[in-house]
């Protein structure tokens, strides 16, 4: 249960494309099949946790990429009872899904898992999820946040053992006799906050765990991450998410990511998964991808390593030198590219 110094987990898994925007015939596609025995593979081979992406809908063109995404809640009660050891996550987004509700079916996890589950927690900025759940208010990121920390409250009020009922009267949230029973058994949960932006980070630094954060170069990660540690007045643990492209030659490596995120980008896809961006304020962000528009089809935006086994060893342990705590990784085939990861390089990456 995360007990690594250095913990290594598989993240968008759940999705349909997976963390691609691309009209490769292989791309991945998220068969309740292949996840069932990406799981039971990953729980094998003593990985981590599993984390995956939570969406609502998909984003158009061609494709239509994470079209086919399996809920977050019930899908780590599913993966709950076919594995044994690995860490599982639910994706809770706070403007579709109450926190009396999260914290009862978490709870509900938490027994059933022997305490194997954490909470991703993210605010939503995707306006087209807004319109599907009636939520009519674009809210700036400030206010978004603002929103969050009531939905923390009470979440974390429904989780103490030693609150019964409460009620709550706030800006956004009106609870009366609020309550959640049985409790979770350790007394709380491992919380994730996905983040990228001065207000995001900020809110993950109050109230989380683990800062799940992106980043653009190794040249500057580990400078990052020190002023994130050192500006939080609680102790808190920084995961990337990478995407990984290896292959028996960086030339192949580099052919294959050229092939699927260039070549076949599917482009209307791309364009709307940036304009979703600049619609929720996350202006930077957007302008940046805008710029790199391969990268969002290669790897949704996440910084992507692509060698050969030794070139790939190298780049995932400069990242652990640079006071990462852990990887959330993804793969263009899960399957496959994971099979060839566990047996090339999991077992190296240990000894770091």
């Amino acid at each position: 249960m995360l007990l690594n110094k250095f913990n290594v987990g598989l993240f968008a898994f759940n999705a349909s494309s997976g963390a691609t925007l691309t009209k490769s015939k292989n791309r991945w596609k998220a068969e309740t099949k292949q996840i069932i025995n990406l799981a039971k593979m990953a729980d094998d081979c003593k990985l981590d946790f599993l984390l995956p992406v939570a969406r609502w809908s998909d984003w158009g063109g061609e494709t239509s990429p994470h079209k086919n995404t399996f809920e977050t809640l019930s899908l780590a009660s599913a993966l709950s009872q076919i594995t044994k050891k690995i860490f599982l996550f639910s994706t809770i987004h706070a403007n579709y899904i109450h926190p009396i509700i999260a914290a009862k079916a978490l709870t509900s996890i938490s027994r059933f898992s022997k305490n194997r589950i954490g909470m991703n927690f993210v605010c939503g900025w995707n306006k087209e999820e807004y319109e599907m759940f009636n939520i009519n208010f674009n809210l700036s990121s400030s206010d978004r946040y603002k929103y969050g920390e009531e939905w923390l409250k009470i979440f974390n009020k429904l989780n103490d053992p030693d609150i019964d009922k409460f009620s709550f009267n706030g800006n956004y949230f009106k609870i009366k006799n609020g309550q959640n029973f049985p409790k979770v058994l350790n007394k709380k949960f491992v919380k994730i906050s996905a983040a990228f932006s001065k207000d995001g980070r900020k809110f993950a630094k109050k109230h989380f765990d683990i800062l799940l954060t992106m980043f653009n170069s190794l040249d500057t990660l580990k400078r990052v991450n020190e002023e994130l540690k050192n500006n939080s007045k609680r102790k808190i643990k920084i995961y990337n998410p990478v995407h990984i492209i290896v292959k028996k030659t960086k030339a192949e490596a580099e052919e294959f990511y050229e092939e699927y995120s260039n070549k076949n980008q599917d482009i209307k896809a791309v364009d709307n998964f940036v304009k979703n961006l600049q619609w929720s304020n996350k202006k930077i962000l957007a302008s940046y991808l805008n710029q790199i528009k391969q990268r969002v089809s290669g790897s949704l935006g996440s910084y992507t390593i692509i060698g050969d086994k030794k070139s790939v060893l190298e780049q995932i342990n400069t990242i652990y030198k640079s006071k990462t705590d852990g990887l959330a990784i993804t793969f263009f085939d899960y399957s496959k590219d994971f099979k060839f990861f566990k047996k090339n390089l999991l077992n190296k990456i240990r000894k770091f």
